[in-house]
C-alpha cells in the first residue's frame, strides 16, 4: 500500500431504534450519533475532553489526543494529529447512525488511514485485521448499547489492548 492508496475500513451494523441513534426529529444531536468520548465505553477504555467542548469543531479527547474535524446531525469525524517521532498516518475516523426505517438505524464507523510505511505487506494486512477485529467489537458494543443492554464486564487488561490514548493501538 502506498501513500497515494490509503486504506480504507468500513463496517456496519443495524440497530433497533433509539434516542442515541434513530435519527428521530425531536432527538439531540449527541443523542443520535453519540458523544465525543462515547468511545471510552464502546473500545472499554477512558476517555475525557482535553481541550474544548463536547461535540463541538476542535474538541480533543484523551484517546490519542483526537480532533474533532467534522459533524452532521447523524455523525461525526475526527483524525489523530501529527505526532512526534511518530509517521504521519493520515488516521481519520467518521462514526454515523444513518437511518434505514423509522425504527431502525445502520451504525456506520468508516476509517481511513495509509499504512504504506509499515515493513511489508504481512505488516499492512495485520495491522489492517487487528483495526477491524478492534472496531467491529466497539460496533457490536454501540448495537447492544443503542437497543438499550448492557455491555458484559470488560476483559482483562494485557499486552496488545488498546491503553487510554491508544485508540488505534499504538502508544502516543
Amino acid at each position: 500500500m502506498c501513500a497515494r492508496d490509503p486504506l480504507s475500513v468500513e463496517r456496519d451494523e443495524r440497530t433497533g431504534s433509539s434516542a442515541r441513534d434513530s435519527g428521530c426529529a425531536d432527538c439531540p444531536r449527541q443523542q443520535r450519533s453519540g458523544k465525543f468520548c462515547d468511545i471510552g465505553e464502546w473500545l472499554r477504555i477512558p476517555c475525557t475532553i482535553t481541550s474544548g467542548k463536547d461535540g463541538e469543531f476542535g474538541a480533543v479527547r484523551s484517546v490519542a489526543n483526537e480532533v474533532l474535524v467534522g459533524k452532521t446531525e447523524l455523525s461525526y469525524t475526527y483524525t489523530q494529529t501529527v505526532r512526534e517521532g511518530r509517521p504521519y498516518n493520515l488516521y481519520h475516523g467518521t462514526l454515523e447512525a444513518r437511518p434505514v426505517t423509522a425504527s431502525t438505524s445502520k451504525i456506520v464507523y468508516t476509517l481511513f488511514f495509509d499504512n504504506s510505511m509499515l515493513a511489508n505487506d504481512a505488516a499492512r494486512e495485520a495491522d489492517k485485521a487487528r483495526r477491524i477485529t478492534q472496531f467491529t467489537a466497539a460496533l457490536q458494543n454501540m448495537k447492544i448499547l443503542a437497543e438499550g443492554g448492557t455491555l458484559p464486564p470488560a476483559p482483562a487488561r494485557g499486552r496488545g489492548a488498546p491503553q487510554a490514548g491508544d485508540a488505534d493501538g499504538r502508544r502516543n
